[in-house]
């Protein structure tokens, strides 16, 4: 009898063992290597597979594992040998594993040093983010397995034999398995097979052994390696409709148990925590019967009222329109007689201009053309008259250029222009005339609002949690204190359960006086206790950090010919009907806006968002957002700070006391809740992500392109005035708000727009547009020292007029919330 340890290494590379045959063969170093072998070399040893091998039979609809077998020099296969894919202590295996960086920026994975192997299984979701390093967010997975196998052979040639390694269909569902009805409250669903019990009771799945849970529901799969706790949660995404729940649990033994169950659909009801609020209204199916029958009664009350009022609604309607129409009748024979008058007076004066014109440029009159002369004059004088803009510029046409193609003179001049629109609602005008300064358009621009969207990145998910203790004093001569040699910190002791084993914690010993409760009352006993967190799921949020942002300009373009007017909103360019082309070239000289706030949303209601400060990703720290840091929104697994919970001990009482979470009074008080200012900018949220819009913008520049055209100024000089009102400042110094400084002003011959200097400060309001009468301006800007000797400017075109001030501001200033402490105590009894 010779017994045979073999060593066995299989590189895995993130590649499901079970999916394929392998055949492992002795190296050289008398260790082995295994190949992936096809079908059709598998055929050529003319094996006798199992009956249930994948390479004999198909393996659709079934649970497919690994089994392994020896091939001997007779090409058959010989049992028993022990193979499995998955190491175990048993077999004394060695596992080595491989961190990887999470990198959104790059393809490539950078591998950096991790520990993985403390109590790891072999699978990679062990070891997501939990034993690695904390100096990055990482992703632990196996690199290689070292399988150390214990053959009995009596023959010595089969000591190093070749191995075998294929899958195996070890479950097969039965075809058109009907799911079990929908199950009563509080009623479980109970499966049974191969000796194995599994129980399903919403949202909640018990299995006898550990092993790999497989469950699908609608259209998603989850996969969940069971180890110690054997309840195992759901999360909502597959409970949430109504539809077939799949379950499949695999034993490490390899056997199966098979369920399906059809949900009610109302596991989103347990969800909401308040009533006649707006989660409750939306799920109308969560309200008991004979609510939603109101319901449904008063909607069908409303809808009738409404058809009733609707009907006579319409009747009041062709009224008023039958009347509107005698309206417009008469309107239009007032209209013809004007109209009427208006071509007679232009006839007489077109002819009189004509004759005129004729003679300075030697032309012929012509008697057709006075009427259109004298309407395109009119509708000049309205349009002229009617706009109010900031900025006016004549556009004249100049035929240059010309060149004689086939016969044909053909004249071109391609123009470009530069607008700048200095502010919100600022407007420039552009009037187009012809070489007798006749009015052809006018085309009016319009800053109309400035928005930005911001890029975020996941950190990672944060909850409320309760501490719970438990404790348990031990006698110096008791086996689990010995004298005090037994008080470490991890040692599990008599009265610990398997509750607080569950979810994360921490387990230690101090030394206590044993009161009268044992026998030797001079020594110090030991008081072990052990401190676990349950977490809250119901207020699960998720942080993420803003990595940047990208700003447009919304810029309104009307243009207006005769009675017809046309209406663009563009942000990078369009094109008119005349062929001007239009491009939104920016806003140089925008503030950078430099968020270093953490966005904290909540899960299932991405309406809920605020900004505040957060503990940085894999180092949670007590008083901070984010003390409790997980990978998943639903999870019993997570990380801690230890400081969160502060413990003393008195005689034989353990009193432990939980430091204030930051993350309750986020949503209790809404202080951070978007909507937020921030500098310049009035931040929301719009479906999950930030957006903000731009309060204050610096001059954009628009860029216009047209042939045909020659652009000539007509620049309306303004004349700046600070008045003698006393300047008045309010705000702090060093502060993240911005201060603000109050005058008045006007422009003493023109409005229009003027540029804002200071001589030291750093402003934010850079652009005012004046008028004739004094008007209050506020100018907004940042401070790093108290007290300031300033000199404010209005500069224009081409005036500028200054004043000498000085101010002082308030001191910053610091307000505390006094928050919420919870206490747990632990008494123990003797």
């Amino acid at each position: 009898m010779v017994v045979a340890q073999l060593i066995l290494v299989a590189l895995m590379s993130g590649i499901s063992v079970a999916s394929k045959a392998h055949i492992c063969r002795q190296a050289e170093n008398s260790s082995y290597s295994c190949e992936m072998v096809s079908s059709e070399v598998l055929e050529s040893y003319n094996l006798d597979l199992p009956d249930n091998a994948c390479a004999a039979t198909s393996c659709k609809d079934c649970v497919v594992a690994n089994a392994s077998f020896i091939i001997t020099k007779k090409d058959e296969l010989m049992h028993p040998t022990t193979f499995l894919d998955r190491p175990t202590d048993r077999l004394g295996n060695k596992t080595v594993y491989e961190c990887f960086l999470e990198n959104d920026d790059r393809g490539d994975s950078i591998p950096v040093q991790c520990d993985c192997s403390s109590g790891c299984t072999g699978t990679p979701e062990f070891c997501n983010g939990f034993k690695c390093e904390t100096t990055a967010s990482c992703k632990c997975g196996v690199k290689r397995v070292e399988y150390e196998l214990s053959h009995i052979a009596s023959d010595s040639s089969v000591i190093f034999p070749t191995i075998l390694s294929l899958p195996v269909c070890i479950f097969r569902k039965a075809p058109n398995r009907k799911p079990k009805r929908q199950l009563l409250e509080f009623e479980n669903a109970i499966f049974s097979l191969n000796n194995l019990n599994m129980s399903f009771h919403d949202p909640v799945v018990t299995v006898p052994m550990p092993g790999t849970l497989i469950a699908r529901s609608s259209g998603k799969e989850l996969v969940i390696q069971v180890k110690d706790d054997l309840n195992i949660i759901l999360p909502l995404e597959l409970l949430a409709y109504k539809d077939t729940l799949k379950l499949v649990f695999i034993s490490t033994l390899g056997h199966a148990v098979y369920g399906e169950v059809l949900l009610e659909g109302k596991t989103v009801c347990r969800s909401a925590n308040c009533v006649l609020c707006k989660d409750f209204l939306r799920q109308v199916k969560c309200w008991p019967t004979h609510l939603a029958y109101l319901l449904y009664a008063f909607l069908i009350i409303t809808g009738c009222a409404t058809i009733v009022f609707a009907s006579y609604a319409v009747q009041g309607i062709l009224a008023l329109c039958d009347a509107g129409v005698s309206l417009v009748k008469i309107i239009h024979r007032c209209f013809k007689t004007v109209l009427r008058l208006f071509m007679l007076v232009g006839a007489t004066l077109g002819n009189l201009i004509r004759r005129r014109a004729a003679t300075f440029h030697n032309e012929r009159n012509d008697p057709r053309r006075a009427a259109q002369t004298a309407i395109l004059l009119v509708i000049g004088v309205f349009a002229m008259a009617a706009g109010e803009c900031t900025q006016h510029s004549i556009v004249t046409s100049e035929i240059q250029n010309c060149r004689q193609i086939e016969g044909e003179q053909v004249c071109k001049l391609h123009t470009t222009a530069e607008i700048t629109l200095n502010g919100l609602d600022y407007e420039s005008c552009l009037w187009f005339e012809d070489a007798h300064q006749k009015n052809i358009f006018h085309v009016k621009i319009k800053l109309v609002s400035a928005q930005c969207s911001f890029s975020t990145k996941r950190d990672y998910f944060t909850f409320p949690v309760e501490t719970r203790t438990i404790s348990q004093l031990a006698c110096p001569q008791n086996y689990y204190c010995a004298w005090g040699e037994h008080c470490i910190p991890d040692k599990k002791f008599e009265a610990i359960t398997d509750e607080s084993l569950s979810y994360p914690g921490y387990t230690d010993c101090h030394p206590s006086s044993v009161g009268s409760g044992c026998t030797i009352i001079s020594r110090m006993g030991c008081l072990f206790y052990r401190v676990y967190f349950v977490p809250d799921l119901l207020r699960s949020y998720e942080v993420r950090t803003i990595t940047g942002h990208e700003c447009s300009y919304t810029i309104s373009v009307e243009r207006q010919h005769n009675d017809t007017r046309e209406l663009l909103n563009i942000q990078t360019s369009a094109v008119t009907s005349d062929g001007i082309h239009l491009e939104v070239l920016g806003a140089y000289n925008q503030p950078q806006l430099h968020v270093t706030e953490k966005l904290v949303v909540r899960v299932g209601d991405n309406s809920e968002a605020y900004l505040s400060t957060a503990s940085p990703p894999n180092r949670p720290t007590s008083g901070l957002i984010g003390q409790i840091q997980a990978n998943t929104s639903y999870t019993k697994e997570f990380i801690f700070d230890r400081d969160i919970v502060t413990c003393d001990f008195f005689e034989t009482q353990l009193r432990c006391k939980q430091r204030p979470d930051a993350l309750i009074p986020l949503y209790s008080t809404k202080d951070h809740a978007l909507p937020l200012t921030r500098d310049l900018h009035l931040m929301t949220i719009d479906k999950g992500k930030l957006v903000s819009k731009i309060l204050s913008t610096a001059p954009v520049r628009v860029q216009m392109h047209f042939a045909d055209y020659k652009v000539s100024l007509r620049v309306v000089d303004v004349c700046p005035r600070i008045s003698d009102n006393e300047i008045t400042t309010k705000g702090c110094y060093a502060c993240n708000i911005l201060s603000e400084l109050r005058i008045m002003a006007h422009s003493s011959c023109h409005p229009g727009t003027v540029s804002v200097e200071f001589q030291i400060l750093s402003i934010f309001t850079r652009t005012l547009v004046l008028e004739t009468e004094p008007k209050e301006f506020v100018i907004k800007f940042n401070a790093e020292h108290k007290c300031f000797d300033e000199k404010i400017c209005l500069k224009s075109r081409n005036m500028k007029h200054c004043k000498l001030i000085s101010f002082c501001l308030d001191e910053p200033s610091i307000h505390l919330l006094n928050l919420n402490t919870t206490y747990t105590k632990s008494f123990v009894e003797m």
